[in-house]
């Protein structure tokens, strides 16, 4: 079984510490990661250079935000790829912009054009927009369900 006790200290004891609520907040969330990677005994050998990189931020006098956000970003990618785990709302955030991008977009583009009303393509665009969104969260809501019934997704987002 994986220890992590010394990062959860140092991560405690930094959050603790932080009067930065936005840092905080990502301080907190990357104590609730650990916890779950611990819980689920997922080896640290994965993560080396993200623990060595962890070190090197806590050990300096003022923490970042940008470094801690891209830390927990790159440790989130890590379980992702390698193990299957995803984050709260993983999917419907991605799939919201595919929705958007790959069909609502092209849909009132192409519904615009297919009328032959220029002015209406003002119009139908917006409509097709809505609609990529609406089916880009129906299609990333129910991947997030599956993986949450399957024990692929992790509490934090």
């Amino acid at each position: 079984m994986p220890n992590y006790s010394p990062i959860l200290e140092k991560l405690r004891v930094a959050s603790e510490e932080e009067k930065n609520l936005h840092c905080f907040k990502v301080l907190d969330q990357l104590i609730s990661l650990f916890e779950t990677m611990e819980s689920k005994h997922i080896p640290k050998a994965k993560f080396s250079e993200a623990l060595k990189r962890l070190d090197v931020v806590l050990s300096t006098d003022l923490i970042y935000v940008r470094q801690l956000t891209a830390l927990k970003t790159d440790v989130s990618d890590v379980l992702r790829k390698e193990f299957g785990l995803t984050t709260r709302l993983y999917y419907r955030t991605k799939w919201l912009f595919n929705g958007t991008m790959f069909v609502g977009i092209p849909l009132g583009f192409i519904a615009g054009t297919l009328y032959g009303f220029e002015s209406l393509f003002n119009l139908i665009s917006p409509i097709g927009i809505v609609l990529g969104l609406i089916l880009g969260i129906a299609i990333g809501t129910a991947k997030d369900k599956k993986a949450a019934k399957q024990g692929k997704q992790l509490s934090i987002i």
